[in-house]
């Protein structure tokens, strides 16, 4: 999975949880492939993500959770990104 498609997955999770998942979650709902060893690129995509300002992280509970940012949102629907 080359990390523009990495990308595009967890704009998808994120828009369908939006500001309930963390880290770990996000990890599980995109290791759909045993054989995808795509933990290290998780945290490369979610850095980027967030320096292109598509996503915010906030701090819940001792948790970090995801969100979309209004950014983050024009780009789902633009790309009609459908969380599904």
């Amino acid at each position: 999975m080359n990390l523009d498609n990495l990308k595009k997955d967890i704009l998808k999770c994120v828009a369908k949880h939006d500001g309930q998942w963390s880290w770990y979650q996000l990890d599980r709902a995109l290791s759909y492939d045993e054989n995808l060893p795509i933990i290290h690129r998780l945290g490369e995509a979610l850095r980027t993500l967030e320096q292109e300002g598509l996503i915010c992280a906030e701090e819940i509970e001792g948790h970090t959770r995801y969100s979309l940012t209004k950014l983050g949102e024009q780009q789902v629907a633009q790309q009609e990104i459908i969380a599904a």
